[in-house]
């Protein structure tokens, strides 16, 4: 007699799949010693799951005809006395969802009582729509779990670190998973599990609700795909696949295609890097002591069939649907055999080590490297992975220790300060640091690899002689090699011998085009040239016609190499310092004069990047401060009769508003956001005018914040860099005030003979301004209104993290405010200032002039419920609430507002619940 169906309280799909994950992650990444004999015993129960890997409980007969009477007949739970009516609308919710996944009836009901049970942690939702969230968890669970298990392993690319029985264990249920087809598995689930597709299902049958439910499920769904594809990553990590799998995950990736970007995607860009894994030998040149065993037990060296099939595979003349991804995988391949060539013991395989050029020369043919930069590199996921990047810096660096050949720009980004550039440079002094890559940095008596020595070879021949086709490439080339502190510092050495006698011997009277001298020589001329035709102040300077001093290939080359200025001097302190103290090039000096000449915006936006980068140190920042005065880049000074106004300013209202493009803007407000970092002088511009920040000050709030949002924007994603950049100044320089008595004291100086009175420090007029009903203030509340609605779509849009920033700044400069005013306010009373401020808590509870309600607290607390997604700006709106809060009379206020309606209870619930 067949057992009785009982329903799984817990949820078959759901409940047993997050046990198994938090199992995982106490025994792995927790490292709970007691957790590894749990594990054993949840992997030994529940080793189907995986093997079956994402395979519902089918449909079935007798549990439909069960589940169809369970209203008057009832049915059993597991763990309960007797049984349980069903309601009829969740018996029909069951057979809709059963039909939706594909999953068995009880699975059904399973997933809607559990939904039920979690209803209090998603306020809004109905049990259906938990149950697809639940579902998809599940899914995720067991996914994200796989690939822990994987990347526990023993194996040649990394280590966790773990007990000897605990890697033991994962290492022999993962081999038993992938001698059942894991690799085909993971493939077919991840070409089946399609976004839209899902998405199509879930609307006919009404199971999506709001936009962030939406945003769930897709989130949900994306990880799953994403863990799926990454757990066959960190496996070649580990342990090459066999010839067969191989061969499968080939045939996936000839069918791959590209995001509308022209970038891969996650899950497809962690394919390739498994494949690329898959071909790795150079772990067999570091000499480990087990060498001779890992030769033996690799696919590529311990089987003949396995090169010579991969091998007439890729040699095929069918074109994949990426023929740059072909290209990456020849190349690959190509590198894989030249490396194999050089083991020993492996004459056996020349007929195929001896074709290693040919390949390269489809792969070359193919555009690979354009490929890498703009596909592989240029992938939103490429940076987040740190063997990611190790895989293309060596992909790259075998293929030039071969033959010389450009370089993508990889290495313009280092977010795991792997420093890998360090490579490419063979310096000739000590440096007084080490790297955990193990790269030669001049050690005394110590020889640098040979792979070293070629890079840097490739580095420095290719500066000797340079055509002047590649002479911007081989810029950007260094500008991606500088990244980092002493990548920085061997590139300024580069530079500075390019400009030595022997330099000049190489290219003639001219001395090197890649050096210091050149660049800043190149610079005075056109200073000397262009401030000729420098028109009086009357007329009208900032028109910029057609250049006669600089042609746009010339402007180009300019621009190549202040950016590679900024790098260096970004990185290197030793690098800005020299630069700016040699007595013959004065960078600063002739960068504020070309400031001052007739030059395309963004010409000077790049001159401006520049400064802002040598502005970084204090002794630096302290006299371009007193540089941008003389210059009056920002007119502070107008003299007497003078009809027309000059400066950035101009330049922001009359030309970059017509063309609707802002660099000159964003880059000058970025100088001032350094410049108030490092150094900040109380008598700026004493002598001249009125001593103080005040006129920089009313030219950030007047002519860049106020107006950001009604001006045009060529790309709309500037709309945003705009207002970050200029919310960051207000925030140092409110974040570094400190309400003081003389500030509520007028304070007079002597200015040719006459009493004035001196400007107020900035930190005092931002909080006047925010403490009054003031222009700023109402804008920094609507856009922080904005910035909420436009999150609450959960769809992406031009210039989405920056928008972010300038929230977060906006609520900070809230923060801040509420965090001084009592002591501004305490002085102000004290002192007899004819000034009126409000507590901005009275402020917040005004009304906002778009919905004609009080709701500006309520859009500030809508930010709590993004706290998964945007933990910082979640973190400001609660403190604000936090702070506002301690007022009694604003509390009930409070309560009123987050309890109007049913909506806005559930929406604060699950903001609460983040």
């Amino acid at each position: 007699m067949a057992a009785p169906l009982a329903v799984n309280s817990a949820a078959s799909l759901w409940g047993p799949y997050k046990d198994i994950w938090q199992t995982v992650m106490n025994a792995i990444w927790k490292r709970q010693p007691e957790a590894v004999h749990r594990l054993d015993q949840v992997l030994k129960k529940h080793k189907s799951d995986f093997i079956s890997l994402f395979r519902n409980p089918p449909k079935n007969v007798q549990q439909h005809e069960k589940i169809q009477k369970a209203s008057t007949e009832g049915v059993a739970i597991q763990g309960q006395q007797g049984t349980r009516l069903l309601p009829e609308q969740l018996i029909k919710e069951a057979f809709i969802l059963s039909d939706l996944f594909d999953i068995g009836e009880l699975a059904a009901v399973e997933l809607l009582l559990a939904g039920e049970h979690q209803q209090p942690h998603f306020p809004g939702l109905t049990r259906g729509l938990v149950a697809v969230l639940l579902y998809w968890d599940g899914k995720r669970c067991i996914a994200n779990s796989l690939r822990a298990l994987i990347q526990s392993r023993q194996g040649k690319t990394w280590t966790l670190e773990l007990s000897p029985e605990l890697i033991s264990m994962t290492t022999r249920f993962t081999d038993d998973l992938m001698e059942q087809g894991l690799t085909q598995k993971i493939l077919t689930l991840v070409s089946q599990i399609d976004l839209n597709n899902e998405f199509d299902k879930l609307q006919r049958e009404r199971g999506l609700g709001s936009e962030k439910h939406r945003k769930e499920v897709s989130d949900l769904i994306k990880e799953c795909r994403q863990s799926l594809a990454e757990s066959l990553f960190v496996w070649t990590c580990q342990s090459p696949l066999s010839k067969d799998d191989t061969l499968i995950l080939i045939s996936y990736l000839e069918k791959v295609t590209v995001e509308a970007d022209g970038s891969l995607d996650g899950v497809n860009l962690s394919l390739l890097m498994a494949l690329l894994y898959c071909f790795d030998v150079s772990f067999l040149e570091q000499g480990a002591e087990d060498r001779e065993d890992l030769m033996h037990r690799l696919p590529l060296l311990a089987e003949r069939q396995y090169i010579a099939t991969i091998h007439t595979r890729l040699q095929e003349s069918q074109p994949w649907k990426l023929p740059g991804l072909q290209a990456t995988v020849r190349l690959a391949w190509a590198l894989t055999l030249r490396g194999i060539s050089q083991l020993s013991d492996v004459t056996a395989l020349a007929e195929f080590t001896e074709a290693d050029e040919a390949m390269a020369e489809l792969a070359i043919a193919d555009y690979v490297f354009l490929f890498l930069t703009e596909s592989v590199v240029g992938s939103e996921n490429f940076y987040q992975e740190e063997f990611y990047i190790r895989k293309i810096h060596n992909l790259v660096t075998d293929f030039l220790a071969l033959m010389p050949m450009k370089i993508a720009e990889l290495y313009r980004k280092d977010p795991f300060n792997l420093e890998l550039a360090l490579e490419y440079w063979c310096p000739s002094e000590p440096l007084q640091t080490s790297t955990i890559m193990g790269s030669y940095l001049g050690v005394a008596h110590q020889r640098p690899p040979q792979r070293q020595v070629v890079l840097s070879k490739f580095v420095r021949q290719m500066g000797d002689l340079l055509p002047s086709t590649i002479y911007i490439p081989y810029l950007k080339m260094l500008r991606g090699l500088a990244s980092g502190p002493q990548c920085a510092h061997y590139c300024f050495s580069l530079l500075k011998v390019n400009g030595s006698s022997h330099a000049e011997n190489i290219q003639g009277a001219g001395g090197s085009p890649v050096s210091w001298e050149h660049f800043f020589h190149s610079l005075m001329l056109y200073h000397e040239h262009l401030r000729k035709d420098l028109p009086s102040a009357d007329s009208v300077q900032y028109r910029h016609l057609p250049l006669r001093g600089i042609t746009q290939k010339e402007q180009d080359g300019l621009i190549a190499f202040l950016q590679l200025t900024t790098v260096i001097v970004n990185w290197s302190e030793n690098a800005r310092l020299a630069l700016c103290e040699h007595p013959q090039w004065t960078p600063v000096v002739v960068i504020l004069g070309l400031l001052q000449c007739s030059i395309p915006p963004i010409l000077k936006a790049e001159l401006l990047e520049t400064l802002t980068a040598f502005g970084r140190s204090p002794e630096i920042a302290a006299s371009l401060w007193q540089s941008l005065e003389y210059t009056q880049i920002l007119q502070t000074v107008r003299s007497p009769g003078q009809r027309q106004a000059i400066g950035i300013e101009v330049e922001l209202n009359e030309i970059e508003s017509r063309c609707e493009e802002y660099p000159l803007t964003r880059a000058f407000c970025r100088l001032i956001s350094t410049l108030v970092e490092s150094s900040f002088p109380a008598n700026l511009g004493a002598g001249l005018r009125p001593p103080g920040f005040d006129p920089y000050l009313q030219f950030l709030r007047d002519s860049v914040f106020l107006r950001f949002r009604t001006r045009a924007y060529r790309r709309a994603a500037e709309k945003w860099e705009v207002a970050e950049v200029v919310l960051e100044v207000f925030y140092k320089l409110l974040r570094d005030y400190e309400p003081q008595l003389e500030d509520f004291v007028d304070q007079y100086v002597e200015l040719q003979g006459e009493e004035i009175i001196a400007y107020k420090p900035p930190g005092f007029n931002l909080m006047y301004h925010l403490l009054n009903e003031s222009p700023m203030l109402e804008l920094s509340l609507s856009l922080l209104e904005e910035g909420v609605k436009q999150l609450d779509t959960y769809a992406p849009f031009p210039g989405k993290k920056h928008l972010e920033k300038a929230v977060q700044y906006c609520l900070a400069l809230l923060n801040l405010t509420l965090q001084k005013e009592n002591i501004f306010m305490d002085l102000l009373r004290e002192s007899h200032l004819s000034l009126i401020v409000t507590p901005l808590e009275q402020l917040l509870q005004g009304i906002n002039p778009r919905t004609k309600k009080a709701d500006h607290v309520v859009n500030i607390a809508r930010y709590l419920y993004h706290g998964n997604s945007n933990p910082e700006l979640a973190f400001e709106s609660a403190k604000i609430l936090c702070c506002i809060s301690d007022n009694s009379n604003i509390q009930i206020k409070l309560v009123g507002d987050f309890t109007h309606d049913q909506a806005s209870v559930c929406f604060f619930e699950s903001g609460r619940r983040k």
